[in-house]
Formats: structure tokens, sequence, C-alpha cells
């Protein structure tokens, strides 16, 4: 005998939607604009960058020549702004798609009537009638049902569609232990494939099936999958061959420079140019300090990180930079009233050379 379905009154609908709230899943905290474009600078390839154009910039400054400089600088903003308009375009979008399926129209049973409401509307207690080819908008239980068949493959991976049967049938019984859900159940998300069947909403936004999995998949969490684990260690591997490399690459060309005579300077400006290097190291150890540590990873032999190595934030970047500048302010006024370098400032580095070791460096970073 077929049920007779009323549906909810106008009062108990807002009654209902006042006790569970509306079918609405809440959407993912998004960084502001701001702090998702200042995030392209966290790739140390960047820094690095920006590290080189400040040298080209003030290599520059002995013949007013700053077109590599700002060649860099260019580079740079192009690469973060496409990135950052890229990420920002795809989220909005993904919103937009979101608000569109949330005003989907759907069969629902109030004051005896049938009616079509949104999916962002419906409540629980809503009666709610679907059929083949539509998609599941709340948790529900299935109250009558015609041949119907459920794609639970967003919920399961199973890509064979499940029956559903009201839970008085008894031929849902045998299949209750069979299926990941019950078969007098459908879910938010799920397709109807075949069939058509009536339902009675249970569980709306938030509170589905669905929701739950979205609100635990974005809490952070630190448990390490095996995957994460071995993609970690191929990051690792390839930043300490590709460090190694520019490294020994740059040493390369700038020893074999100075061999053949491309590189022409006197015993203090090769004393300021090794100040300027390791002032350079100093202020980019927050770069390539990790990579040596990730070496010892990769080769089974894990040291521990230094607490201030660990650290986040625009301070923690700021401290190497402020003691390589310090480093090499003491280390070039020390040499200098050591008379280690040359008596005029304009001569503590050749121009040319300066230029030379600039554009080793950028071979080796680019490679």
């Amino acid at each position: 005998m077929q049920k007779q379905f009323k549906g909810l009154t106008s009062q108990e609908v807002l009654e209902s939607r006042r006790t569970h709230g509306e079918n609405v899943l809440t959407p993912p905290v998004r960084e502001s604009w701001w702090k998702l474009y200042l995030e392209k600078y966290d790739d140390p390839v960047i820094r690095i960058l920006l590290i080189a154009a400040c040298i080209a910039f003030l290599v520059g400054l002995a013949h007013n020549e700053y077109v590599e400089a700002v060649g860099i600088v260019v580079a740079v903003f192009l690469a973060t702004t496409m990135a950052f308009v890229n990420e920002y375009k795809a989220g909005r979008e993904f919103d937009i798609l979101n608000q569109v399926n949330d005003d989907v129209e759907f069969k629902v049973i109030r004051d005896g009537e049938y009616r079509s409401v949104s999916k962002k509307e419906l409540v629980v207690g809503d009666i709610l009638l679907l059929e083949t080819g539509e998609e599941v908008p709340a948790d529900a239980v299935v109250e009558e049902a015609v041949a119907l068949q459920v794609d639970e493959s967003t919920l399961t991976g199973e890509s064979k569609a499940v029956s559903k049967f009201p839970e008085d049938d008894p031929r849902g019984a045998e299949k209750r232990e069979a299926g990941a859900y019950p078969p007098h159940r459908v879910y938010r998300g799920t397709m109807v494939q075949d069939g058509h069947g009536v339902f009675c909403i249970e569980s709306v936004g938030d509170a589905t099936e669905i929701g739950k999995t979205a609100r635990e998949a974005s809490a952070v969490s630190e448990e390490r999958t095996p995957l994460s684990r071995q993609l970690d260690g191929l990051s690792k591997v390839i930043g300490v061959v590709g460090f190694g490399i520019a490294a020994v690459l740059f040493a390369v060309l700038s020893v074999h420079a100075a061999l053949v005579g491309e590189i022409v300077m006197e015993r203090g400006q090769w004393i300021f140019a090794l100040i300027l290097i390791v002032s350079v190291l100093v202020a980019l150890v927050r770069v390539w300090l990790p990579i040596v540590y990730d070496f010892f990873d990769v080769i089974r032999r894990p040291k521990t990180r230094p607490g201030w190595l660990q650290q986040e934030g625009i301070t923690a970047w700021l401290k190497p930079l402020l003691y390589g500048a310090v480093f090499f302010a003491l280390a070039s006024g020390a040499a200098w009233t050591l008379s280690a370098l040359p008596s005029s400032p304009s001569n503590f580095l050749d121009a040319d050379a300066g230029r030379r070791f600039l554009q080793f460096f950028m071979i080796a970073i680019t490679l």
C-alpha cells in the first residue's frame, strides 16, 4: 500500500531551519589575497633571484647599468603574479561553482503539495523526490523506492551502483552488511543512477556525511602518510642534487675564468670578493642550510635542525639578512683598516669581474 505524504508545513520548515540550519556546506577558510600573494615569495628560488637582483643593482652602480637588475625583478614579478592570479582565479571559480550548485532546484512535498525549492532551502524533515540522473542534495532515509540504484563512488570510491530500499523492505536486510552504508539511506553528493524514489531528509549542510568528511579533511593533521614521506624524500634528493650541481658549477666557472684570464683582480679585490661571498652565504643561510640537513637525511644520517632554522615568518628571514649585512660591514671595515683592500671604495670590486660572478651565479641557479 502506497504511503501518503503531506510533507512539512511552512511553519515547520522555519522551525527545522532554525534548529538544524541551512543545507549549505561551510566553505573552507581562505587567506586574504595579499597573504596569498606573499606566499609566492616563499619559494627559495624566488628569494635567491631577489638577492641576485640586489647584487646586479650594486654591480651596476659602477657604470650606471641596471638592465640586468631590472630584468630579474621583472621576471620575478611576472612569475609570482601569474602564479597568484591563477590560484586566486581558481579559488573564485570554485566558490562560484558551489554557489550555482546550491541554487539547483529539487522537488519536495510541502503542505501536501509538490513544490520546487533550491538545494540550500531544503531542511530536515522535507519529503524529497528524486529521479534518475539527479544528485542527492542531503542525507536522507528511503521512504519509497522503485528499481533505485545509487552511485556512491564520491564517498566509497566504488564505481558499481548500489540498490536502495525502504528500511522495512526485506530485500534490504540481506544487503545491510554487504555495503559501506545502509541500504535504506542515501547521502549528499551521491547520484541516482537508475530508478526513482521518495526520501525524508534527516541531515543537511555540515551535518551530512560529506560535510563531516570535508571538515575532517580540512583539519590539520600531523600524521604523515607513506606517500607523503616518499614524496618528501624525493624532493630532498632533487634539492640536494640540484643545489650540489649549482654550487659546483659556480665554483668551476669562477676558477676557470680566473685561470684563463677572464677575471683579473688584485689581491685586495679578491679579499673583498671573498667577504662579499661569505656575506651572501650568511644572508641566505635559511636557503642553503636546510639543503645541507636534507643531504644528511638522504644518506640516512639525519641531524637535528636548530630551532631558529625551523621558525617561520618574515622576522626569521630578516635576521639572517641583517647578520649578513653586519658581517659585510665589519669584515670590510676591518680589512680596509688593515689596508687589505684598495684605498678607494670604487676599486673594491672590478665591475667586469662582478658582472662575471653575477652571470655565473645566474647560470648555476638556472640550471
